[in-house]
Parts: C-alpha cells; structure tokens; sequence
C-alpha cells in the first residue's frame, strides 16, 4: 500500500512535501514548463545548435575561400608581371581556332607586330612559320603530349626577316578551353655567333 497526498491539499496546509514518507504518490501536482514543453525545448536546443554549427561551417567555407581567392589573385598578378616584363616571346593561343589570344611586348618588339595584328589571327594568317610542316608537327605533338620543350622552331618577323628561335609551350584552360601557352627564345644572334 502506498499513501497518497494531494499537492493542492499541501500547500493549502503548507505542509513540507520532502516530509512526506518514501515512495509516497504525489497527485494534482502542476506540471513545471521544462517538463509539459521538455520534448519541444530539447528540439529547438538541437536546431538552434545545428544552425550554430551550419553558420559556423559557412563561415569557415567563406574565410577559406577569401583565402583562395587572395592567393589566386596575388598568383594571377605574378603571373601577369612574368608575362608581360619577360625577356622572351610569350603567347597565347586558343587551340579551337588557333587563334592568338594575347602576346606579350617582347613578342611585339622582336617580331615587329602590334596586338591588332596578332590578336584573334592565325600564325597561319600572319606567315609566321618558315616551314608550316614544322607547325604541323608541333600540334601534333601537343595533342599527343601535352606539352613540349625546346623545340626548333623559326617565324619571321613583321618585316620579313628570319628569326631562329627554341619554342617550349603546355597546354592550359582558360575560360573553359585549351589554349597553348608557350615562349619562344630567339636564338639567331647565337646561332650567327657560333
């Protein structure tokens, strides 16, 4: 048999409810908020804290990326610096169309063109090549390697002048397309001096 107290009784007698005998049932006593609302309040602690944790992680993933994006830039601007103040001809050509992209002022200087005449034209169109089988063979051992080094390769310049050079030159994307990049070292004053 186990005794049984109304609370409301209690506390209308103010008698201590922690005197009451052990294992005695308590009935009418108010339900406290954790425990009527414990259910909702332990799923809103959950979704508020997944939140946190989700905020926390974008903003992680955002700081990351403003990393990524500072690096790429300070990469992109080095690598802007090296093409545009290199000793060599650099270049670029958009391996759809074989079309120049961009060239650098040495190429401008050495060979005599301006960007309006390169730009968005074939080295095909501006007889480039001394020998346009030596063109040939260097597309194709692009496509077959990807890149390439140290080939022998002679252009004329704007005026009609030979030009002996060594071309290295890989493949990469921009804009979502192959291009080559390459450079070429103009060798014909150690050549003569040889």
């Amino acid at each position: 048999n186990r005794y049984m107290f109304d609370d409301k009784e209690l506390r209308r007698f103010a008698l201590d409810k922690n005197k009451l005998p052990p294992d005695s049932l308590l009935i009418n006593e108010p339900v406290s908020f954790y425990t009527q609302y414990r259910t909702l309040i332990i799923s809103a602690l959950i979704i508020f804290t997944a939140l946190l944790l989700i905020i926390a992680l974008l903003s992680y993933n955002i700081m990351e990326r403003k990393k990524a994006l500072k690096a790429l830039s300070v990469s992109e601007e080095k690598f802007a610096k090296a093409f545009r103040h290199a000793a060599d001809c650099i270049g670029i050509i958009n391996l759809q169309n074989h079309c120049f992209l961009e060239v650098n002022e040495a190429f401008i200087r050495q060979l005599g063109y301006t960007p309006a005449e390169l730009i968005g034209r074939t080295t095909l169109d501006i007889k480039l090549w001394e020998n346009t089988a030596n063109r040939s063979e260097l597309y194709r051992l692009l496509e077959a390697e990807r890149s390439f080094s140290n080939y022998q390769s002679n252009w004329f310049d704007h005026g009609g002048k030979l030009h002996r050079g060594l071309c290295s030159g890989e493949i990469v994307e921009i804009n979502s397309q192959d291009c080559l990049l390459f450079i070429w070292h103009d060798v014909t004053e150690e050549k003569k001096a040889c």
